[in-house]
This record gives C-alpha cells, sequence and structure tokens, in this order.
C-alpha cells in the first residue's frame, strides 16, 4: 500500500470515529458538542455526506428547519445518502409549510425511486390536501391502497377529501370499509355522523354520534351534537339530557343554551325556557356576534310571552327582534 493511500485510510478512520463520537453525543442530549465536532469535520473533510446528513439532523432536533434544509440537501446528491437526506427534505418543508418544495423533493425522490413507496405516495397525498388539491390526493391515495388495502389512515384521508369534494357517497364508502377493518376507530364514527347530518339523514347520524360517544365519553363537543339532533327529532328530554352535559363542559356556549331553551319552550316548561332565552341574549349583547341567534331567542322569547298573555312584554321584545 502506498503512503498516500495510508495516509488517506487514516484520516477516514479518524473521521469514522469523530461522526461515532457525535451520534454518541446526540444520543445522551449533548447536541451542542456534537455540533461542534461535525463542524469541525466537514471543514476538514468537505466531501464528507454522513457529515452534512447527520448536522442536518442536530438542526432539526433544536428545530432550525431552515439550517436543517441547508445541511439535507447538501447530503443529498452526494453518495448513497440521497434517498435518505431527501426524504428528511420532504418532512423538514412540509413542517415549515413549505408545500410546493416539499412536493419537488417527492417528485425527486420519485425519479431516483421510479416504484412509489408507500411512504412517498402517503407524503404525496398529505401534501396535496394542504394544497387544497384533493383530486391529485385522492389519485396518490388511490394508488397506496392499490399497495396496501388494509391500512386504515388512507381511507380516512380519502373520506376527507371526497367529503371537501362534496363527494358524500364516496365518503361514506371509505369511511364503512374502515369501520368493517377497525369496528372502534372513533374518527370515522365522527365523520360518518357529520356527512350524515349533512345528508340529512339525521336518525342514522344520531346513531352514528351515540357509537362515537360510547367509544369515548370525555368527548363532551360531540354531546351538542346529539342534543340537537334529538331536538330536532322531538325527542325533547333526550336533547336536554344530553345538552345539559354539553353545558358544564362548556359553560360559554351561546349556541348550547339557545338549543336547551329551545327544548324546554317545546315542553312548554317557559318559566325554564325564559331564563335561559335571557341569558342568551345577555351573553350576546355582551360578546357581539351571534346576530341569527339573537333574533331568534329575541323572537322566541316574544312569543313565549305572547302564549302566557303578557302582550306588552310580547311587542318590546317582537321590536327589538325587527330591530
Amino acid at each position: 500500500m502506498s503512503l498516500e493511500k495510508i495516509k488517506n485510510a487514516i484520516e477516514t478512520l479518524d473521521n469514522l470515529k469523530d461522526i461515532i463520537e457525535a451520534l454518541k453525543l446526540i444520543d445522551v442530549g449533548k447536541i451542542d458538542e456534537a455540533q461542534n465536532i461535525l463542524q469541525s469535520l466537514i471543514e476538514k473533510d468537505p466531501d464528507n455526506a454522513l457529515a452534512y446528513y447527520i448536522l442536518g439532523e442536530v438542526y432539526k432536533i433544536i428545530g432550525d428547519l431552515a439550517k436543517a434544509i441547508e445541511y439535507f440537501e447538501k447530503a443529498m446528491y452526494m453518495t448513497g445518502l440521497f434517498s435518505f437526506s431527501c426524504s428528511h427534505l420532504i418532512c423538514s418543508n412540509f413542517i415549515k409549510g413549505n408545500f410546493e418544495k416539499a412536493l419537488d423533493y417527492i417528485n425527486k425522490l420519485e425519479k431516483y425511486y421510479p416504484q412509489p413507496t408507500c411512504i412517498s405516495l402517503f407524503h404525496k397525498a398529505i401534501i396535496y390536501l394542504e394544497l387544497l388539491n384533493y383530486e391529485k390526493a385522492l389519485e396518490a391515495l388511490d394508488e397506496l391502497t392499490k399497495i396496501n388495502d388494509k391500512f386504515i389512515l388512507p381511507w380516512e384521508i380519502k373520506a376527507l377529501a371526497y367529503k371537501n369534494l362534496g363527494k358524500y357517497d364516496e365518503a361514506l364508502n371509505c369511511l364503512n370499509k374502515i369501520i368493517e377493518v377497525k369496528p372502534n376507530d372513533l374518527p370515522a364514527w365522527i365523520l360518518k355522523a357529520e356527512i350524515l347530518e349533512r345528508l340529512g339523514k339525521l336518525k342514522e347520524a344520531l346513531k352514528a354520534y351515540y357509537v362515537a360517544v360510547e367509544l369515548n365519553p370525555k368527548i363532551k363537543w360531540i354531546y351538542r351534537k346529539i342534543g340537537y339532533l334529538e331536538l330536532t327529532l322531538g325527542n325533547y328530554e333526550e336533547a336536554i339530557k344530553y345538552l345539559k352535559e354539553y353545558i358544564k363542559e362548556y359553560p360559554n356556549s351561546i349556541r348550547g343554551r339557545f338549543y336547551l331553551a329551545l327544548a324546554y319552550e317545546k315542553l312548554k316548561n317557559y318559566e325554564k325556557a325564559l331564563e335561559l332565552y335571557d341569558e342568551v341574549i345577555k351573553r350576546i349583547e355582551e360578546v357581539g356576534n351571534n346576530e341569527v341567534v339573537l333574533t331568534n331567542a329575541l323572537l322566541r322569547k316574544a312569543r313565549i310571552l305572547e302564549v302566557l298573555g303578557r302582550v306588552e312584554e310580547a311587542i318590546e321584545y317582537y321590536n327589538k327582534a325587527l330591530s
């Protein structure tokens, strides 16, 4: 072996020792020391792709995504690290909100690996969703589900994309497939309930919301949905039960109180209904907004006062609603 080759071998070994030392320091949380070692190594060996790559990881750990991207890009075209660096560049740009740039790196990765992978297709679908390009997102998800149709998350994203496109039947088909594979999938039941409600299939929506509550009783915002649907379907006692639970969790909810007042009104418990309508009116007048709810609360109160024979008060509230 020539003297030059021996010298190069020793340098390579020294560089490898530095890399190992930097990795050990990262493992125990000594990020600054690792960073110094890697920077020194790059000054000594500017073509050390692994040093650039690990330094990109270091900057990612400390939250400096701009620097992480810079070092991953330098490592990307160096031998053997293209795919790893490209994957990190996709993630880093996505986190920063640089969706077009992330998509560009996905396309580069797919040129490097012509056969699309589950990871690249998944990244592509998520990015197209962020860019509100639902058709392109669905194309990527269709390819992904052809590779592995038992992977549930793509079906959930497909359902969301179809929902945003207004293709509710296709969305429900995706959700039913998820529920068939995983009957206790909470997001699938919630999204199914929301779509059924939007389609006017209130009884089916209510059943789906009840399943969601059984799966996780702590998700109290669903109680307002159940209360509203029970109210709409004429089940006033059930509506009151769930709306009361909802208001315990969200005491400042104006719409929740309005629905509760309406349920009491339907049961002809006018005293309780008036009390709640007064709370709604007072809260809206204090915080503003919700003009539609305010008008409805004033009209409902006026109507109750009229039924109770308190005509002058009723006229006053009719006038307030009109103004």
